[in-house]
């Protein structure tokens, strides 16, 4: 779960639909009775994934208006799903620590 027990599921449900639709992930009931999501491989258990979103102080207060952990658990799902569809490639082996800096790739 993204936020907790008992916090609303709904973006990340959505997401997860949408990305069941398009063949990514294999959605399945769990014997504790909540839905297992699954990327969709050969062998479900050959591969590991980790996925990072991150999203600065400014942009989640100035863009989206989040101010307090309610409007956290209100919008955040907004907030991933539009942080995921902007994803950007960076070229391999820069010189500079600094990813705002770097070159994307490609270019």
């Amino acid at each position: 779960m993204l936020t907790g027990r008992g916090s609303p599921q709904q973006p990340v449900n959505q997401l997860c639909r949408e990305l069941e639709r398009s063949g990514v992930l294999i959605r399945r009931k769990r014997e504790d009775g909540l839905i297992g999501n699954y990327l969709r491989t050969p062998d479900l258990a050959a591969s590991v994934y980790r996925v990072e979103v991150r999203v600065g102080k400014k942009e989640l207060k100035d863009r989206w208006g989040i101010r307090t952990f309610a409007d956290v658990d209100c919008i955040i799902g907004d907030v991933i799903r539009h942080a995921l569809n902007d994803v950007r490639y960076l070229a391999e082996r820069q010189g500079d620590s600094n990813v705002t800096r770097q070159r994307l790739d490609p270019p």
